[in-house]
């Protein structure tokens, strides 16, 4: 007997990298140059166009995950926490010999990735990551009716009482609400309009992508230069439960989605996005690089500026990925084999009869 590997579309994986160059670009330019217009400075044109197509990144990451549905099981548990946990942890460390400074507090909250950390996203993700077995039996169940109904409704939370009157529920996309509803988008897509992935859709999906990235920019440079010039109205537009972003995000994915590829070498650099993120986006690591990137607006301006910077952007993700390799194959592999060996079904089974035995014996 011969066992078929099944292999990674790697359509998507190539989104996975894609959208991770759009966040690491993203940060640079919001963080580092602080053109965009997010802390209230002078917006530069060509900074709010390129983060107004940059803004999708987030959302389509989610948008992946509900199109293949979130499986939870013990194994995807603990590589998470590994990896996670592996990168807070040591880049903690490596924080406090570079600032020559120790915290018992900061050391300890790094072996609590979830519950307390600097990664908002990582945060929410782990959130709709144990809350998926939920809302995947809740999907199972619907009728395409009632899914459509559950879509309005969670469209009806998101804009309506959360973008435009700014409730707690999803004020700005950075939270689970908003992961639940594009979770809830995508398992549509998946389970009942898989006819739209089409090649032949592949221009509309472009065209609207393009249009509503163009959108969002045009509306920050109007707001800009008007006499309403505010910078928490300039930021509300770049908010990822913004209708345009989603609409936005939506067609991306959808571009990619009419790709038909598989690619190994592909596939096994997008299992690197996680770190990639983990890495730029530690405080002790995006600190050095936003000054840095601020140092090169400083010299650097025009359009020049922006093909240094993708291309500073790749030689980043390069050598996060080369440190992630040797992290998965050298360091936590052995790791991640020895806890997923572990037969956690029949821990919980003991533990469940054991305090069964204890409340029987209190009576």
């Amino acid at each position: 007997m011969t066992m078929k590997v099944k292999i990674r579309e790697s359509n998507f994986e190539l989104l996975r990298l894609v959208c991770m160059f759009y966040i690491v670009l993203h940060h640079f330019i919001v963080h580092g140059l602080k053109i965009a217009g997010y802390y209230g400075e002078d917006v530069n044109i060509y900074g709010v166009i390129c983060n107004s197509f940059l803004i999708v990144a987030v959302n389509c990451f989610i948008l992946i995950s509900g199109y293949f549905g979130i499986k939870l099981s013990w194994k995807s548990f603990t590589n998470l926490c590994i990896t996670c946990i592996f990168y807070i942890l040591t880049l903690t460390i490596v924080g406090f010999i570079y600032n020559d400074f120790f915290s018992l507090k900061e050391l300890l909250y790094s072996f609590m990735p979830f519950s307390y950390s600097h990664y908002w996203f990582i945060t929410s993700y782990f959130y709709l990551f144990l809350l998926s077995p939920l809302i995947n039996k809740a999907i199972d169940n619907f009728t395409k009716k009632e899914f459509i109904c559950s879509l309005i409704i969670l469209a009806l939370i998101t804009f309506y009482f959360g973008f435009f009157r700014r409730g707690n529920i999803n004020s700005n996309g950075y939270n689970l609400m908003n992961f639940i509803f594009l979770y809830f988008i995508a398992r549509f897509i998946s389970i009942h309009s898989k006819n739209i992935l089409s090649k032949a859709y592949r221009k509309l999906y472009l065209s609207s992508y393009i249009v509503n990235s163009l959108i969002v920019a045009i509306v920050v440079i109007l707001i800009y230069y008007s006499p309403i010039n505010n910078f928490q109205i300039i930021k509300l537009c770049y908010a990822y439960n913004n209708p345009f972003v989603i609409v936005s995000s939506i067609s991306f994915f959808l571009l990619f989605s009419t790709l038909n590829f598989k690619n190994n070498f592909v596939n096994q650099l997008a299992k690197s996005s996680l770190a990639i993120y983990l890495i730029h986006g530690n405080i002790n690591v995006s600190g050095i690089l936003y000054k840095y990137i601020h140092e090169i607006g400083e010299n650097v301006s025009g359009w020049l500026l922006f093909i240094i910077l993708p291309i500073f952007v790749l030689i980043i993700m390069i050598i996060c990925i080369g440190i992630d390799k040797f992290r998965s194959y050298i360091i936590t592999n052995t790791i991640e084999k020895k806890i997923s060996n572990i037969n956690w079904k029949n821990i919980i089974k003991r533990l469940f009869r054991f305090v069964q035995t204890v409340n029987l014996k209190k009576k």
